[in-house]
């Protein structure tokens, strides 16, 4: 992970287990979030800015958790393009998998259909 940090990729916290973070009580929320970033922050040697909500659920009090763990963003599992009025701890995303992720051509149809190109 470092060597790719070093390259310029950027990393983002998903909790230290994997929870469902509207799920389970705002103090064990916070602590999970909370230790992702330690984790991060220790393997990379940097503080990350993003996170994923593991399961894409979330509550206001969880997203208020995840900027207080420094964190300046966060995206759901809600499919699409980031806007211009897009609210930084509810973002949509754009999936790639290693289908899409392998083949350029297959990439660029992802990314297009989100934009309404074809």
């Amino acid at each position: 992970m470092r060597g790719l940090a070093n390259k310029g990729m950027d990393f983002g916290g998903h909790t230290a287990s994997h929870v469902a973070l509207s799920g389970c009580p705002l103090e064990q929320a916070a602590d999970e979030i909370r230790r992702s970033s330690e984790a991060l922050t220790s393997h990379l040697g940097r503080r990350e800015r993003s996170f994923a909500y593991p399961y894409g659920k979330f509550t206001p009090a969880v997203a208020r958790a995840v900027a207080d763990a420094g964190f300046a963003r966060a995206c759901t599992t809600r499919r699409g393009p980031v806007a211009v009025d897009s609210q930084p701890f509810d973002l949509p995303r754009i999936d790639v998998y290693e289908d899409v992720a392998l083949s350029l051509p297959m990439f660029g149809c992802r990314i297009t259909q989100f934009f309404g190109l074809f």
